[in-house]
């Protein structure tokens, strides 16, 4: 009865290990970017003093677990026109990285991000976006409840 014991023991801490163990911190990252997040970015043309403001919404979709997923990007520009286009995104090292499906849009790197706000009313996703030109654009963006885009 002892060994009965000890052995249905064993196997119900392996068990509970299995099903209680945590997510890396990329796979955090991946789960908190889930949803939508919209806000204006301000944007200096290379070579110009001109700064251009885009209202941007970022979509995110992933499954549990994972540290990529699909999403979308629609920009709506100062003359009135949007933009949109489909993206892959994955997380590497604390890194959020968005290949874009449309040829003309570079891929993005998005570094020193942070999300905060964790109460229901006001979530915020901001950091720095680099295109691979070396010029880090600084955004924040707030979490989109009414899901609308």
């Amino acid at each position: 009865m002892k060994r009965f014991t000890v052995f249905l023991t064993l196997a119900l801490i392996s068990i509970f290990s299995i099903f209680l163990t945590s997510c890396d911190k990329d796979q955090q990252t991946a789960i908190e970017l889930w949803g939508t997040w919209k806000g204006t970015i301000n944007v200096k043309a290379f070579n110009s003093r001109h700064t251009k403001y885009t209202y941007t919404v970022w979509h995110f979709e992933g499954k549990p677990g994972s540290r990529q997923g699909n999403g979308w990007e629609r920009d709506f520009g100062e003359g009135g026109g949007s933009y949109k286009s489909d993206f892959r995104w994955a997380v590497s090292d604390g890194v959020i990285q968005l290949t874009y499906n449309n040829d003309s849009w570079s891929t993005v790197y998005i570094y020193d991000w942070s999300i905060s706000g964790e109460d229901d009313n006001s979530r915020y996703f901001d950091g720095q976006i680099d295109d691979g030109s070396g010029n880090r654009i600084r955004f924040q963006l707030d979490y989109d409840y009414d899901d609308r885009y």
